[in-house]
């Protein structure tokens, strides 16, 4: 029993990682434009891909995907696994497929937590002051919006990280 776990955990590990990877890929990055672009087609749209994104069965895009990349443009191959300590190119190849179809729906739920936390920070207070006191409106980005969060506990005008630059107001 014990050996059986041992043989298929880096399996599973591998392809917890590739999946969460795609979902922080799509999700986190299609969740902030949404929020920047809120109430245009930008937003919509992220909004119908998370919609589709938790509404889609697994099982169905796989064999959808299956059908276009594998049978039909012959990009990748359509089942199999190859270690990534024997060949991790082809690791790689057998998992993209999979694990992208597991990230699906954690990047729908990722995209849409993402945007609601950077609608409710850029909605914020402290953002529109910056705003009111001459940041441009492209200005208040997330590096922006992000820093000035971190910024805005501290009652000096330098914060401690090395990466948040000064805040003058």
């Amino acid at each position: 029993m014990l050996e059986l776990i041992g043989q298929k955990l880096p399996v599973t590990i591998q392809l917890a990682v590739m999946a969460m990877f795609f979902a922080m890929i799509i999700g986190i990055p299609i969740g902030i434009l949404a929020a920047v672009k809120k109430n245009t087609w930008i937003d919509y749209t992220a909004n119908i891909i998370a919609l589709s994104g938790l509404s889609i069965p697994n099982f169905w895009l796989g064999i959808m995907l299956i059908l276009l990349v594998s049978v039909q443009l012959g990009w990748l191959p359509a089942s199999g696994y190859e270690s990534i300590f024997v060949d991790p190119v082809r690791s790689i190849e057998t998992m993209i497929m999979p694990a992208f179809v597991l990230g699906n729906a954690l990047a729908a739920t990722l995209m849409r937590h993402t945007r609601s936390a950077m609608v409710a920070v850029l909605s914020s207070d402290y953002i529109r002051t910056a705003r009111a006191k001459g940041f441009l409106p492209g200005q208040s980005s997330c590096r922006t919006a992000s820093a000035m969060r971190f910024c805005r506990s501290s009652r000096y005008s330098r914060c401690s990280s090395a990466n948040c630059s000064p805040v003058r107001f």
